[in-house]
């Protein structure tokens, strides 16, 4: 019964979308961020397991982390989620041949966690209304629902992150994640 009726929820998201976006629906994430949600966790294995998520798709992504991967300090579901959909987004817009990186760096105060795709890239004028709910990507182009970016943005933002993009159309695209260390 609920296999049943989770299948039923799942074909009927698209039309609710659309219906949402043409109805003009917005969408806010609560981006308080409470500490006493939060814990010390590695770097390291928060890539990992979003690599574990994307199952065979995996192996298109290609790690450049340095030895010392900082600890940071966040609701690992969230940030997990947070690589999950920068992953998902780039090898969506990436030729199927081509990798997707995973780069790693830190500041004084920060780690950054670059996933750089080689797809057609972004207009620097759409560089921040990807992030916008239901105006990131042409859902109906490549199936998605318009909200992954969107849902990234609020849980790093409410983990004490940022998320940006950089690109230059034609070369492709870089998603910045950038955490405070510990």
């Amino acid at each position: 019964l609920a296999a049943g009726q989770g299948k039923r929820m799942h074909s009927d998201l698209p039309r609710v979308l659309r219906a949402a976006r043409g109805a003009g629906a917005t969408i806010s994430l609560d981006t308080n961020w409470d500490p006493a949600d939060k814990w010390e966790t590695g770097l390291d294995e928060l890539i990992s397991q979003a690599l574990e998520q994307l199952g065979a798709a995996r192996d298109r992504v290609e790690l450049g982390l340095p030895d010392d991967i900082p600890v940071v300090q966040v609701d690992a579901l969230q940030i997990e989620r947070v690589l999950v959909n920068l992953l998902e987004n780039s090898m969506k817009f990436s030729p199927v041949a081509e990798p997707v990186h995973v780069l790693v760096t830190t500041t004084r105060s920060e780690v950054l966690v670059r996933v750089v795709d080689r797809g057609p890239g972004i207009p620097e004028s759409k560089l921040e209304r990807v992030f916008e709910p239901f105006l990131g990507s042409p859902a109906d182009e490549r199936g998605g629902t318009g909200l992954g970016l969107a849902i990234a943005k609020g849980f790093a933002e409410g983990n004490g992150g940022r998320l940006w993009a950089e690109s230059r159309p034609g070369q492709g695209a870089s998603f910045v994640l950038a955490l405070p260390l510990v």
